[in-house]
């Protein structure tokens, strides 16, 4: 069973945002590998009871999430983990620089910010007139599902539904 590592953005509307591209990476590879949601502690209760995710990694500052891995630990663990694939929804080179040095074989996301050398397979992000278009969220994370052979996916958002 291979292991796709997902690192979700940092903030709860992006995370709902990008739930399309979870329902497509579980409906592609749910079956056939792990999908381990890699995320900040203060986003992670916005996927509890989902059934996209096999597992989870939480990881930021320990002052505030004691349980939390900091960056060397989540790298460590991410070797220990030898993840086959890592899918980066975050545009920041920190996170692309935990997945080049956690050993991801292959590193998803797109090309900017000076981190397109630490990936395996990107995604130009789109341009009009020179500057960086505006596009949905939804669809944005769905491009990178796309390059890994997801099918077309509804881009209708979800969340679990709470239990009273």
């Amino acid at each position: 069973m291979s292991r796709i590592g997902i690192f979700l953005p940092n903030w709860i509307g992006d995370v709902v945002m990008a739930t399309p591209f979870l329902r497509a990476m579980h409906g592609r590879f749910g079956r056939t590998s792990e999908l381990i949601g890699i995320m900040k502690p203060y986003v992670s209760q916005v996927l509890r009871g989902t059934p996209w995710l096999s597992s989870t990694l939480l990881y930021g500052d320990r002052a505030k999430y004691p349980h939390a891995l900091t960056s060397a630990a989540l790298i460590h663990e991410l070797r220990r983990l030898k993840l086959d694939k890592a899918v980066l929804l975050t545009n920041s080179f920190r996170t692309a620089a935990v997945t080049w040095l956690g050993g991801a074989k292959r590193r998803i996301g797109y090309r900017r910010d000076w981190r397109s050398w630490l990936l395996t397979d990107g995604v130009t992000t789109p341009r009009e007139n020179g500057k960086w278009a505006i596009v949905s969220a939804v669809d944005y994370y769905l491009e990178l599902g796309y390059l890994l052979g997801c099918p077309p996916e509804s881009r209708n958002l979800a969340l679990p539904k709470q239990r009273k």
